[in-house]
């Protein structure tokens, strides 16, 4: 399913705003609403945010529960037709936007008016994004601007290096809310501008465009971790370290470590991991920082995860003690990557708990965590409702923590239930179940909606 643009999604959040706001003035909470409605209550507190968007006879029952009296139908009736409009509008286009770059004699039909086509041209990328262009056409306008770059032969400068580090900050907001497919191109084109950018700087301008090199190598093998293509992203995990070390600056050495540790939870053995993870806290000296609470993160969950549950606490201790002291220059962004925030003390807690079978404990936290994601953000909150079905499962409430995950995945977009992360969550919460149940029908149909993937 395609992205919709933001000004779409900003009706859909304000839907989920006056959603919740009903909720607060009648005092008809998320349970009940879920019950009245046939949605878990989970479901209902994604729907506020705006990360599930149900069919309209969800919101005419809701309309009814609240006495809207119409509103919130109303509402829903125009961010659909907003939606809808839209839609039109990008098959045209692209339709247009072929038509501009076929070849001669290639058959495909124009508008016929060529001040209208104009003006859909001119317009198209803003409305669409680059991912909405097929690769062929991709390809044919990369190469273009390509060699366009070479012929300016302009010597890097400081404006490049404030530049190529924003380019830098934006991905780190971006590559765990868009599809890969919409990401990877966009990176990998961007690594190689950087790349012969580099070739011709000198001095701590060098440096400085390397730093920014480093940040997007590991942002490209997060992403390949993403897709599960870990070997692939093990490459791009050495060059963003090696550019790491080049720079000469232990907080970045410690941060892409880190990173690296809690990414290699998914696919390492936990001995890996945890040699990884001491060596991102001694890089930053144990001193409180993104890429040592990221070493510590990858510690403690590891710990969680091969039954050392009181080993993995002290790591949350130690985790919470670092948090409190953490600069706030490091916690600033819940969205970006690179800082470390409440959300992310949370989700740890969150998995810690829930692998312990602390269900009280668990759900605190997770409630906690939800409260802070960004509405644009599914991976870390799914993984967060993932955790809940976990410890329903481990505390032998197995069919409602099962029934828990299947609401949860059937609530994403297929790319985002293959997302590394999500489903390898999602996987050991289903091995979670005993061996008894595994055949039964509800376990089946949960997995199931993770054969695709």
């Amino acid at each position: 399913m395609a992205r919709l643009p933001e000004p779409i999604e900003a009706l859909r959040r304000a839907l989920g705003e006056t959603l919740a706001e009903y909720r607060k003035s009648t005092g008809i909470n998320q349970t009940e609403l879920g019950r009245r409605t046939g949605y878990t209550r989970s479901s209902i507190a994604h729907i506020e945010k705006a990360r599930q968007f149900p069919d309209r006879k969800f919101w005419e029952v809701a309309d009814s529960v609240y006495k809207a009296n119409g509103a919130l139908v109303a509402e829903y009736d125009h961010v659909k037709a907003a939606e809808e409009q839209w839609r039109q509008l990008e098959q045209i286009q692209r339709g247009q936007l072929a038509q501009q770059f076929a070849p001669q004699g290639s058959g495909l039909p124009s508008t016929g008016n060529v001040e209208d086509d104009d003006v859909n041209r001119r317009t198209l990328l803003t409305l669409l994004g680059p991912a909405a262009l097929g690769g062929p056409v991709l390809d044919q306008l990369e190469h273009v601007r390509r060699g366009l770059d070479g012929m300016l032969a302009l010597p890097p400068s400081g404006d490049d290096a404030d530049e190529w580090a924003q380019i830098a900050a934006d991905y780190a907001r971006q590559v765990h809310i868009l599809p890969p497919s919409r990401t990877l191109p966009a990176l990998t084109a961007d690594f190689a501008d950087l790349h012969s950018r580099i070739a011709s700087a000198r001095g701590t301008l060098r440096t400085r465009m390397i730093d920014s090199a480093a940040q997007l190598a590991a942002l490209t093998a997060i992403t390949f971790v993403s897709m599960r293509e870990h070997l692939v992203a093990q490459r791009w995990w050495r060059t963003a370290t090696r550019a790491a070390a080049t720079v000469g600056d232990p907080r970045l050495s410690a941060l892409i470590g880190g990173k690296h540790a809690v990414s290699s939870l998914y696919n390492a053995t936990p001995e890996r991991v945890l040699a990884m993870a001491d060596r991102s806290i001694a890089l930053g000296k144990s001193q409180p920082c993104a890429g040592v609470l990221s070493g510590w993160a990858a510690r403690a969950q590891t710990l969680a995860r091969i039954g050392r549950d009181q080993d993995a606490q002290q790591a949350l201790n130690t985790i919470s003690d670092l948090y409190a002291r953490l600069p706030a220059s490091e916690d600033h962004d819940k969205a970006s990557q690179w800082s470390w925030t409440a959300q992310r003390l949370h989700f740890i807690e969150s998995e810690v708990h829930s692998l312990a079978g602390r269900v009280d404990s668990a759900f605190r936290a997770q409630d906690d965590a939800l409260a802070l994601y960004p509405a644009t953000s599914f991976q870390g909150p799914t993984q967060i409702e993932t955790h809940r079905a976990t410890v329903l499962i481990r505390s032998g409430q197995v069919e409602t923590g099962v029934n828990h995950l299947a609401d949860t995945l059937a609530a994403l977009d297929d790319w985002q239930r293959a997302d590394g992360l999500v489903h390898r969550t999602a996987l050991d919460a289903i091995n979670a179940v005993p061996p008894d149940d595994q055949r039964k029908t509800y376990v089946k149909q949960a997995r199931a909606l993770l054969s695709p993937a």
